[in-house]
């Protein structure tokens, strides 16, 4: 990911340091990183949110990876479709099944436990092997084909 970035700086002729993350003013006083820290949700935001915000906040990152073409020199438009990737579905999915498996344990407790813990967990189990997976072969890729 630091590549990613590094990369993303250097065709837009910027220095990371030139950023001054200071500048934002917080909302509530809290940023959003630092709400989800107080719930115990830190990673979850890392994971999924921190890094996909450049698509919904359209910032130079999301049109360079998905909207441009680069050549080392020049720019061009890309406007050929890509497959979604599933780094923030495969984030959220153990958050939801763990958040069900809470709902079901406030319900029905010990029961909870008894008929729902051992197939959320095979679930989780799978969640983990695709991620595996789809890490492991983006591992054999390079830039632009990742």
């Amino acid at each position: 990911m630091q590549k990613s970035i590094e990369r993303a700086f250097a065709a837009a002729g910027l220095s990371i340091d030139a950023i001054d993350s200071k500048r934002k003013s917080p909302w509530g006083n809290r940023n959003l990183f630092e709400k989800a820290q107080a719930v115990g949700l830190d990673a979850l935001y890392l994971s999924a949110f921190g890094g996909t915000s450049h698509g919904i906040h359209g910032a130079w990152e999301d049109i360079y990876g998905n909207h441009l073409h680069w050549d080392g020199s020049r720019f061009t438009p890309n406007i050929e479709w890509s497959m979604p990737r599933p780094q923030l579905l495969l984030a959220l999915c153990p958050v939801i099944a763990e958040t069900v498996f809470m709902y079901f344990e406030f319900i029905a407790d010990d029961l909870a436990h008894d008929i729902f813990a051992e197939p959320l967990q095979n679930l989780l189990d799978r969640f983990a092997s695709v991620s595996a997976a789809h890490e492991a072969y983006l591992a054999g890729k390079s830039w632009p084909n990742i």
